[in-house]
């Protein structure tokens, strides 16, 4: 509601919300009506991309505002620009546009993500014809997801658990983005 300024908007945006009530019954929690309509709400595709790739993060985890502009950056979400300081100011002007809409918080340096918040943009991905996230990140893995999984998806994260190695190789046609940080990789 943050984007609405003018009475007929916000009359819109209620009758727009009572209706994604009674289409949402089945929603795992039922905030996530109020959530998505914000996500719904956002000004364009590219904040709505955006906002999906902070769940690859692990939950409650501060990410830099620098390195998320970066990701951002690679994954081409911010479109081409000649002078990479134009792109960061992109980015930081949907980093606001998110924050303003409640679905980061901002933490001086750093931004993140609520736990429902990171649970519905989940659900959202989930929801596509073909979802493209596999989100694994900071759930204690000792060992890597099975591999066919990662054949479907185009972007993996496994930060932040426990995982060794990597011993099997998956064909990954269709993936761009692999996270693992903050695991115990081990070269063989």
């Amino acid at each position: 509601m943050a984007f609405r300024k003018t009475l007929s908007e916000w009359h819109h945006s209620i009758e727009a919300l009572s209706r994604a009530t009674a289409e949402f019954p089945s929603t795992p929690h039922q905030d996530f009506v109020l959530v998505k309509f914000g996500y719904d709400s956002l000004p364009s595709d590219k904040v709505r991309s955006c906002f999906l790739y902070c769940a690859l993060f692990p939950e409650g985890f501060c990410i830099k505002k620098s390195d998320l502009i970066d990701y951002w950056i690679g994954e081409g979400f911010l479109g081409a620009y000649s002078d990479a300081c134009e792109a960061r100011i992109e980015g930081h002007t949907i980093i606001d546009i998110l924050a303003q809409a409640c679905l980061l918080e901002d933490e001086g340096r750093d931004v993140k993500m609520h736990q429902v918040i990171r649970d519905m943009a989940l659900w959202v991905d989930s929801r596509r014809e073909r979802p493209a996230y596999l989100v694994e990140a900071g759930t204690q893995l000792a060992d890597a997801p099975e591999v066919g999984k990662w054949e479907v998806v185009r972007k993996v994260s496994l930060m932040a658990n426990n995982i060794q190695n990597l011993s099997k190789a998956a064909r990954c046609n269709d993936l761009v983005t692999l996270l693992l940080s903050r695991n115990n990789l081990k070269d063989d």
